[in-house]
């Protein structure tokens, strides 16, 4: 697991798997509970949490006619918890590019551990040159 500034634009191959990046909290509406595919903790109905669209490119001609080369096959959706996405977002809001597949709260440990000690400890005076 590593966080990274950098969301990798490089060329797809044949049956890459793409995971868009969720951009709000939803209630579940599906039948059967979820598992979040960040932790792995279960999503109940109508619990708040983040749907996680994928994709892969296409690996057959078949496949290329329906959704052209640069089309992408639709693949069923993950889920993230409320946690979950909430770290997710709070990540891309810093700057770091989206990981939905890895566990969010290792993710922010190690955002913690990076930035150990870059901030003004608390209760000290700055000293007058």
């Amino acid at each position: 697991m590593s966080l990274t500034c950098s969301c990798g634009d490089d060329e797809w191959e044949p049956g890459m798997v793409n995971w868009t990046f969720p951009t709000e909290f939803t209630a579940l509406r599906t039948k059967r509970a979820r598992k979040c595919c960040s932790c792995g903790d279960r999503i109940a109905h109508g619990d708040e949490c983040a749907e996680v669209p994928r994709g892969k490119g296409p690996e057959n001609a078949m496949e290329v006619r329906i959704y052209s080369e640069e089309g992408l096959v639709p693949l069923a959706s993950k889920w993230m918890c409320e946690t979950c996405a909430g770290l997710a977002f709070a990540l891309d809001d810093l700057g770091y590019c989206s990981q939905p597949w890895l566990d969010q709260r290792a993710l922010v440990q190690e955002y913690a551990e990076l930035n150990r000690g870059t901030a003004f400890p608390a209760n000290t005076e700055l000293r007058k040159s």
